[in-house]
């Protein structure tokens, strides 16, 4: 709920600063956070801070997203990169047959 309350306060801010308003809000629950809810769900609280912070700090799915397409090249059929537009032939005929349908339905009229 935290991380969402920052990410709220903080939307018109950069990913950069949102990741670091965790990591700092992490370690002053874990510093501070004892007195109020104990040791252990202090420790909890800001770990999980501390993880939301750090994805958005440093950029894995993007750098997983990289290397996934680099392996792919080279192990054609066995790696799968999702998100990313064209790498779906299922979809985008889908897509096309959808947007075909509708462009009738409205020309039909």
């Amino acid at each position: 709920m935290l991380s969402e309350v920052i990410e709220g306060f903080l939307s018109a801010q950069n990913t950069m600063i949102r990741g670091g308003a965790k990591l700092g809000l992490a370690a002053l629950t874990a510093s501070v956070g004892k007195k109020w809810v104990g040791k252990e769900a202090a420790y909890a609280i800001a770990f999980v801070l501390g993880v939301f912070g750090l994805s958005q700090v440093i950029p894995v799915d993007k750098w997983a997203t990289a290397a996934a397409s680099g392996i792919s090249k080279f192990l054609p059929g066995t790696i799968k990169v999702t998100g990313m537009p064209g790498n779906n032939p299922v979809l985008d005929q889908a897509n096309r047959i959808v947007g075909d349908y509708y462009q009738q339905r409205v020309r039909g009229r």
